[in-house]
């Protein structure tokens, strides 16, 4: 049984209603398109969680489905490919495996830093992808950390060479980040902080909440709260709300035990003393600059907020010595001592 079904089994269990058709044992097998027997039971569940006395639509359904597959699984990943291959072989990283708190398989990148090949103790950092790329694209961040700290740049769960099949916007991927701290922290790292982009961004705040190992966070381009940002894109294709969003929730929650009302990062970073830097560009469309904003209003004395212009993901190569020279003081602050 695959952990896709046993968790809608035993949500059917708490609810009353029938078990998953047979036809979605395999995440991966139509999983856009699962057909009637799928839909139907997704209808009866919904109907029966709300108190409805007749289910929605096939149709609106199914439109529902297709919608929660993209949340869980982008049409397009960038997979294994490398997009600095030159890069990766002059840093000539060892390729480790990391477990996940959950057990998941995660495949990583590990830069020791001059100080640990010289037998030394040192800090260490946590790289963590966006989504839909891989541990290959964030070789920009490492190029310049490693000069002073270990770095294992991993690959979420469902990205990369990792073990997984869906993304939950760090509702999940929470016990990544905490793995990949526990590995650093086994091979030496006297602290250690994280570091990520968007997805990885918003997984790094939300570990950090639950996981007072993590000294500090770098958030480049994080979302505050999921449901907000999942209804800006969906008003934004004019979609309605009624019925897709509720019966979207309701699929998602049933098909991987992810609720998007509990994965918000701007609640996560009140729960920790560590200090955040938040780096948003204020030209970012797909996370606009305003969530940036939250999440460093609620975070730890000493927590910066950096908006110099850009869009997602791009504030690196736009003002690549700027933001260099702020990561690194912020580290040598929160992370150093």
């Amino acid at each position: 049984m695959t952990a896709m079904t046993a968790t809608m089994t035993a949500w059917a269990g708490r609810a009353g209603v029938d078990t998953p058709p047979a036809n979605l044992e395999r995440l991966d097998h139509r999983f856009y398109f699962p057909g009637a027997p799928a839909i139907d039971y997704y209808r009866r569940a919904y109907a029966r969680e709300r108190g409805l006395a007749s289910p929605p639509d096939r149709a609106s359904t199914a439109f529902a489905y297709l919608l929660s597959s993209l949340v869980l699984r982008p049409a397009w990943q960038l997979g294994t490919l490398n997009p600095y291959p030159v890069l990766l072989r002059r840093l000539a990283p060892e390729r480790v495996t990391v477990r996940s708190l959950d057990g998941l398989r995660l495949a990583g990148l590990y830069f020791p830093s001059a100080r640990a090949r010289a037998g030394e103790r040192r800090p260490g950092v946590v790289v963590v992808h966006g989504r839909a790329v891989n541990k290959e694209s964030t070789l920009h961040y490492v190029s310049f950390l490693r000069r002073r700290y270990d770095v294992l740049a991993i690959d979420l769960r469902g990205h990369g060479e990792s073990e997984g099949t869906v993304t939950t916007f760090g509702a999940h991927e929470v016990r990544d980040v905490s793995g990949a701290v526990s590995a650093l922290l086994a091979r030496g790292a006297t602290s250690v902080a994280a570091l990520g982009g968007s997805l990885g961004a918003a997984s790094s705040l939300l570990a950090a909440g639950c996981d007072p190992r993590i000294r500090c966070v770098v958030a480049d381009a994080p979302f505050a709260r999921l449901r907000e940002l999942l209804d800006l894109h969906r008003a934004r294709l004019h979609i309605p709300r009624e019925p897709f969003s509720p019966l979207a929730k309701s699929i998602l929650d049933r098909r991987c035990d992810f609720d998007i009302d509990r994965v918000n990062p701007e609640e996560a970073v009140g729960r920790t003393r560590a200090p955040v830097l938040v780096i948003h560009g204020t030209g970012d469309r797909m996370i606009p600059v305003g969530h940036g904003r939250r999440v460093q209003e609620r975070a730890a004395a000493g927590s910066v907020l950096w908006t110099p212009s850009g869009g997602h993901g791009t504030v690196y190569f736009r003002h690549r010595r700027g933001f260099i020279r702020r990561v690194l003081r912020f580290l040598r602050s929160h992370l150093d001592g």
